[in-house]
């Protein structure tokens, strides 16, 4: 690999290689700055919609990755491409969470062999859903620590009914209309997740249907947020409380105050008091004020809600959440 000047002012594509994996291609991508020997790596896990890592530019997560490596650090992010062959390696939308667990796992191994990492100083970091599946992970390989951002620690079919409570007034959703939404989504959840039920399944009932579409971004061929159901149905088997109880990582849980997608502390807070209970201080929870789920300042929620294009600009990105982290690695590795 090349080195990476992760200190440039200007975004540079980072070194990467590529892995064959199960019939698919893994492409491994590094920012690291220029220095001599072995380093502390990083995983990065980003959220559930698949975008591309590799060319991130200024999008917030390569501001993250680029700011990350500035800091001293060897900073992985990894995507895959499957051709959705039998057999094969399927597309990101298609895989399963089995499937991706498999894929970071390959991945975390690799990095651990690169010449300028130190094999037992990695760390993993969430985002958002990334969050959840950054401790499956560690059950199979276990790591030095855990950061995570934006994420969640309820039950699925617990959460998005909360979640849309919260959100829909914002939009402009009246408390009645609300209300309806909220309990018709409560009932679906019971469907999707307790009964198992999958998308075709439930669109045969027309309000289902309409709910899927509306609020569930169902496509009409098994997708749920740009997903596969059945990689919904797998992260229900996991219960996150039991999860994080065995994890022998330090802890970093992060809340951004003005997240929308997350919008409560409660969970990062809890996140941290049980992996406290079983480790007395490995765990931390830290607030980045003024921040969005997506690392932006913001001054309030309802400027996150009325500005969600310039909340996703590189002019509104909080370094803040990349000095925490930073800052919380330091103190593991000391």
């Amino acid at each position: 690999m090349t080195d990476v000047e992760g200190r440039s002012r200007r975004p540079r594509e980072p070194a990467h290689e590529a892995l064959q994996f199960e019939g698919g291609e893994l492409r491994i991508f590094v920012d690291r700055p220029k220095c001599p020997g072995r380093l502390p790596a990083v995983l990065f896990i980003q959220g559930f919609d698949g975008a591309s890592m590799e060319n991130l530019g200024d999008h917030p997560y390569g501001r993250f990755v680029q700011r990350l490596a500035a800091q001293g650090f060897s900073v992985f992010r990894a995507q895959w491409k499957g051709a959705g062959r039998a057999g094969g390696l399927p597309r990101h939308a298609d895989a399963d969470l089995e499937t991706e667990l498999r894929v970071f796992e390959a991945v975390l191994r690799r990095i651990r062999t690169y010449d300028f990492v130190d094999p037992d100083q990695v760390f993993l970091f969430g985002h958002s859903l990334g969050g959840l599946v950054a401790p499956l992970i560690a059950e199979t390989i276990p790591v030095l620590g855990i950061a995570v951002y934006g994420t969640s620690l309820k039950p699925w079919r617990e959460l998005i009914p909360e979640t849309f409570a919260f959100q829909l007034p914002f939009f402009g959703v009246d408390s009645e209309q609300t209300a309806r939404i909220v309990q018709d989504l409560a009932d679906l959840m019971t469907l999707f997740y307790r009964d198992r039920k999958s998308p075709a399944e439930l669109a045969q009932d027309q309000r289902c249907s309409a709910l899927l579409t509306e609020h569930l971004q169902h496509d009409g061929q098994g997708h749920l947020w740009g997903r596969h159901y059945r990689y919904w149905h797998q992260l229900d088997d996991h219960d996150m409380t039991e999860v994080w109880s065995r994890t022998g990582a330090f802890v970093l849980s992060m809340f951004g105050e003005f997240d929308l997608e997350v919008f409560s502390d409660f969970e990062a807070r809890t996140i941290a008091e049980i992996v406290n209970h079983d480790h007395p201080g490995h765990a931390e929870f830290r607030q980045i004020d003024g921040t969005s789920h997506l690392f932006c300042r913001v001054r309030s929620m309802q400027e996150n809600v009325g500005d969600r294009r310039r909340r996703d600009t590189a002019e509104s990105f909080n370094e803040a959440v990349v000095l925490e982290t930073a800052a919380w690695m330091r103190e593991v590795l000391a």
